[in-house]
């Protein structure tokens, strides 16, 4: 298991890589430049995110965004019309990628712990 890990997380690494112009992903890389919202035991959920078909497209969008200086939790049509707008998805080859990566593959591309501290209060 920990070679197919290691196999997402630089495949995962270079999809982000190759999306840094959204504001999502460069939340990533520069999250000491935003702030968190934090659940009820006190975690910081700075990324959370779906993914959809529309179009034909498999993508994956944001439900967790940073608009007017805070981030703020989104429903899922919210999170589309917002999306759909601003640019704010990855497109991928399937559904089974775009699952994965939503269901916190993405992670994979970063150090164990990366996203649990480091952010702006």
């Amino acid at each position: 298991m920990d070679d197919y890990n290691k196999l997402r997380g630089q495949l995962y690494s270079a999809v982000l890589e190759n999306n840094k112009s959204k504001n999502f992903v460069d939340r990533m890389y520069n999250k000491g430049k935003y702030p968190a919202l934090y659940d009820e035991s006190g975690n910081p959920m700075t990324h959370k995110m779906m993914n959809v078909s529309i179009g034909g497209k498999e993508m994956v969008l944001p439900t967790v965004v940073y608009d007017d200086g805070k981030l703020k939790e989104l429903t899922p049509q919210e999170a589309i019309h917002f999306a759909m707008t601003r640019g704010e998805y990855i497109e991928f080859d399937s559904a089974l990628e775009a699952r994965d990566f939503a269901n916190n593959g993405y992670k994979e591309a970063f150090p164990k712990g990366y996203f649990s501290s480091g952010w702006k209060k």
